[in-house]
């Protein structure tokens, strides 16, 4: 859960605080007053490990809950972030431990499939983070959620020293998945011709599917770029 200074995750985000920080090809959604620290973490992590993350495996900002549950998700604040997504799998501590050739033992003690640097942990800890890849009973190596206060991401960012980081709001269409609520959800139901009641749930999650195959798009029942790009050629009811 974010710190209490952050205000409201899902399911009311805030999106007037949402920038865009742009690391090589990666365009990461974020609260603005932790995009410092953003910029600073994937930076340190993709020269550590060698090689950039991809932008199609990458993201950000989502108004959603955490999978499974009624409980905010971090990424409903802007404050965390999920990096080469499929090479980095949330699993069972159990499940990371099978043969494959990305299981690699970190310096955190804990073996795991996962392409992050040996010491993803101590670099999250460096700009104010916490790794996935430190939980307990799962692991969930992609994914780095800031841990402090507006006041700490000020600091941290200030001590940084990155220059040109935006300060301007994203524009745009959020991210919406399973557990969002609100106006954008209600576009989106539109726009599919199915009951508006601006609450993101099974029903939704089907019908994006659905439009996402017709489409030809990866079926995921998340409305991203690509989603809202084909929803926005498509006519209110």
């Amino acid at each position: 859960m974010a710190h209490p200074s952050w205000g409201s995750g899902w399911p009311n985000c805030v999106t007037t605080r949402i920038v865009t920080v742009t690391t090589g090809e990666l365009r990461l959604p974020v609260r603005s007053e932790v995009a410092q620290a953003v910029a600073g973490l994937v930076t340190e992590l993709a020269r550590a490990r060698g090689r950039p993350f991809r932008a199609d495996w990458s993201w950000g900002f989502a108004c959603r809950a955490i999978s499974g549950t009624s409980t905010p998700s971090n990424h409903s604040w802007g404050l965390a972030i999920d990096l080469d997504a499929p090479e980095n799998p949330y699993m069972d501590a159990s499940a990371h431990q099978a043969p494959h050739p990305l299981r690699k033992k970190f310096a955190n003690g804990k073996t795991m499939r996962s392409t992050m640097p040996n010491n993803a942990s101590a670099v999250a800890r460096k700009w104010g983070f916490r790794w996935g890849g430190d939980y307990s009973t799962k692991l969930d190596p992609m994914h780095f959620e800031f841990m402090g206060s507006v006041d700490d991401a000020k600091r941290i960012g200030s001590a940084s020293g990155i220059k040109g980081v935006p300060s301007q709001p994203k524009k745009g269409r959020p991210t919406l998945s399973e557990g969002a609520r609100g106006n954008p959800v209600r576009t989106v139901q539109r726009k599919l011709t199915i009951g508006v009641d601006g609450n993101f749930g099974p029903a939704t999650t089907g019908a994006v599917k659905t439009f996402q195959g017709d489409k030809g798009l990866t079926a995921d029942g998340v409305v991203g770029k690509l989603t809202w790009a084909e929803l926005r050629k498509e006519q209110d009811s």
